[in-house]
């Protein structure tokens, strides 16, 4: 799978995500639950419902340790995330993936830290979940978790495994059953290099 995590960052950054003040509430969050969530879902890419990923993401920022921040989801169909990977830069072809992830930079003053955008193309997930026996919403809740470690710096390609450990960990204890523990996302670990 190629990642958007072209962001000149390798491994985990410096600021992975953990800050010391305390929970963002608001819409997109629960109370006291310390990641804001906002999601966009072009038509036709509603495979998960909203409320589901967003519960799910605070979880993942929680078991990671991310005290304030909030993430940006779009839930999109093939054509649009390989527009916009085509976009990344001269190396990109742009064809479909299935998560890309957009790191962000410094907070601005009285907020959490935004931690950056995911892009998931709900056509290439429901794809993949087919072809791996696994539910659509078992594939796109793997495929955020993929993400939101990408926006905390960490990178596959370069880590010599330890972020594809931690989807599986995460996976194992956020998806009941799920077959991520063992194995993770339909083609994650299987990356191809841009």
């Amino acid at each position: 799978m190629k990642r958007a995590a072209e962001n000149g960052r390798a491994g985990r950054n410096g600021g992975n995500g953990a800050g010391s003040e305390g929970g963002v509430e608001g819409p997109g969050s629960a109370p006291g639950v310390p990641v804001k969530v906002e999601i966009a879902v072009r038509p036709g890419s509603d495979v998960v419902p909203v409320r589901r990923c967003r519960s799910f993401l605070s979880g993942v920022g929680q078991q990671l340790g991310v005290e304030k921040g909030r993430v940006s989801v779009l839930f999109c169909s093939d054509g649009e995330i390989a527009e916009i990977r085509g976009r990344l830069s001269a190396r990109n072809r742009p064809t479909p993936t299935d998560v890309l992830s957009f790191p962000s930079g410094e907070p601005f003053p009285g907020e959490g830290r935004h931690l950056g955008d995911i892009v998931v193309s709900t056509e290439t997930a429901t794809r993949q979940a087919h072809v791996s026996g696994r539910t659509v919403e078992r594939e796109v809740l793997t495929l955020l978790v993929h993400g939101f470690l990408h926006l905390l710096g960490y990178d596959h390609e370069t880590d010599q495994g330890e972020m594809m450990r931690l989807q599986r960990k995460i996976c194992g204890s956020l998806i009941p059953g799920d077959p991520a523990s063992r194995r993770g996302s339909a083609q994650a670990g299987r990356g191809q290099k841009e």
